[in-house]
């Protein structure tokens, strides 16, 4: 059975960074490479590839991206771990109907505050000018599609689940409440984050909500005030006793 383990938080709240930690971990137990780890920015770097290096440098990046990094994990990793986001069939939708780019959904904060061709009065009247890809994603997947069902990202997501049958499945980007509970029916593990770089200056339902929505959470990391290292050791010691999900160090 997999053991789903849930990041809710707002955006920058370190939901990300704590799927790649986890990810890091299980690179270096099931013999991907030597050595792993987190980057300063929250990125897994190893040293190698079953012995391969890249680019001759010590570290490299583990990206997805990379071709030959996904095509591993379609032919071994996914059978171990995988990381999933609510919105992956929304941004997927976004690229193939609406014309963003694979940058705007998927890359840095930069990219997801770019402008699109998308114009405001699409949705809302009363403002003018183009929408950014954030926007554009809010909008379509939370004031229309969860307007028809507030359950239709987290189905989509359980039905990936269910086929990919992954030990582990990690997901990204919980933010409403029935989506922690609907999880939680499941036997999921929903770490809540209270990190908001932002302080509460988006407005919008999918980063209002989830303020509420933490106390229904299994657990809560209050990594509001400490540094990344500092967030990720409490994030490990939270799910030390789940099993899978996080290796056990040799003493």
């Amino acid at each position: 059975m997999t053991q789903i383990v849930g990041f809710a938080g707002k955006k920058q709240s370190g939901k990300n960074t704590a799927c790649n930690y986890i990810l890091a971990l299980k690179l270096a137990e099931l013999g991907v490479c030597k050595k792993s780890r987190l980057s300063s920015k929250g990125v897994v770097e190893v040293t190698d590839i079953f012995g391969e290096t890249l680019d001759d440098k010590e570290w490299f990046e583990f990206s997805n991206e990379n071709l030959n990094i996904s095509k591993l994990f379609e032919d071994h990793l996914g059978n171990y771990i995988r990381i999933y986001g609510l919105a992956d069939t929304l941004k997927d939708l976004c690229i193939d109907v609406l014309g963003l780019t694979y940058d705007q959904v998927y890359g840095t904060d930069k990219d997801k505050n770019s402008k699109t061709n998308i114009e405001w009065s699409s949705f809302d009247k009363s403002k003018k000018g183009y929408m950014t890809s954030r926007e554009v994603l809010q909008y379509v997947g939370t004031d229309f599609f969860r307007k028809l069902d507030p359950n239709v990202w987290i189905n989509s997501l359980l039905r990936k689940i269910k086929i990919d049958k992954p030990e582990v499945a990690l997901i990204c980007d919980v933010r409403f409440k029935n989506e922690i509970i609907e999880l939680q029916k499941q036997g999921a593990y929903i770490v809540g984050l209270t990190r908001d770089p932002y302080s509460s200056g988006d407005e919008h339902p999918s980063e209002k909500e989830i303020e509420e929505g933490l106390s229904l959470c299994n657990s809560i990391c209050d990594n509001a005030k400490v540094d990344v290292k500092l967030s990720i050791e409490m994030i490990h010691n939270t799910l030390s006793g789940l099993p899978n999900v996080i290796p056990k160090m040799e003493k």
